[in-house]
């Protein structure tokens, strides 16, 4: 996914900072999914913390997880297995643009082939490594998109540095049963989880909804899977925005006797049309 998992330490501070200076930056959407900000989105929405979302517009999956690799590399150190796999991920999303335009006549490509270069060199450039560099971890996170496929948490635990597989163990890795990589995790301590924190996870756990439906765009799926139109876009999008609202009525419900007489008729006034847009689009639905 594209949702880098974080230690325990770096959640806690997320949290502490949402909880003391809100929600900061907006929650990124494409066709009605989140593609950055799924831990604040989650955390808001279990808090009650107000959140604001920007809409972005890329012309297929790939040019998607380009712009969010790019954003997630800004905020990783060097050199460690999230960076590397960052990394790999952008370099794998551009040669399949690249092979995209490639299958196009001269005449509809937008940009010349020319111009697209050697994919590993102007990723190079872009993160001023070697080229070599750049093949070598696309070839390291083709190995850790088959743990995943295999074990989410043996795949989280290396990304998190929990276990710390040098290059060939890597590989061999990637060819062990979900058994086995099931069995590998359990040699660590908790899981990976450094023990202080374990009783923090635990009460997380209970409050978090025992199937919430993931807004996380899967990696797996190629330019060729992603539609040319998606029907539901708006509405997911609309969807989306919804459960901010009712927060924010609920906390102003218990709210309204200090505020002035002319707050309120505003209010009142934007509400009753809000309240006549509801029940339009109720019946536009029900009878669509």
């Amino acid at each position: 996914m594209l949702s880098i998992p974080v230690t325990v330490e770096q959640q806690t501070e997320l949290e502490s900072s949402l909880m003391q200076e809100g929600c900061l930056e907006p929650i990124i959407t494409w066709n009605g999914f989140i593609i950055d900000g799924h831990k604040r989105y989650r955390f808001c929405m279990e808090e009650g913390i107000e959140f604001t979302e920007e809409e972005k517009t890329f012309s297929s999956r790939e040019e998607a997880v380009s712009w969010v690799c790019r954003k997630r590399l800004l905020h990783q150190e060097k050199r460690t297995a999230a960076y590397r796999y960052l990394v790999g991920k952008l370099y794998e999303a551009q040669k399949e643009i690249v092979r995209e335009i490639r299958k196009k006549p001269k005449e509809q490509r937008e940009v010349s082939l020319s111009d697209c270069g050697w994919v590993s060199v102007r990723v190079a450039e872009e993160l001023h490594m070697h080229r070599a560099t750049v093949e070598e971890y696309g070839k390291y996170t083709a190995y850790l998109d088959q743990i995943a496929e295999k074990s989410k948490d043996c795949f989280a635990a290396i990304l998190r540095q929990d276990i710390k597989p040098v290059r060939h163990q890597i590989e061999e890795y990637a060819s062990f049963s979900e058994r086995k990589l099931r069995e590998l995790c359990r040699t660590l301590p908790n899981n990976g989880i450094p023990a202080d924190s374990t009783e923090k996870l635990r009460n997380r756990r209970k409050r978090e909804p025992a199937a919430e439906p993931s807004h996380e765009i899967p990696l797996s799926v190629g330019i060729k899977e992603m539609p040319t139109y998606d029907p539901d876009m708006e509405l997911n999008g609309l969807t989306l925005t919804i459960p901010t609202w009712n927060m924010a009525i609920t906390r102003v419900m218990g709210k309204t006797e200090q505020a002035t007489e002319r707050a309120k008729q505003h209010l009142s006034a934007s509400l009753k049309q809000l309240r006549k847009q509801i029940e339009e689009m109720l019946e536009v639905i029900d009878h669509g």
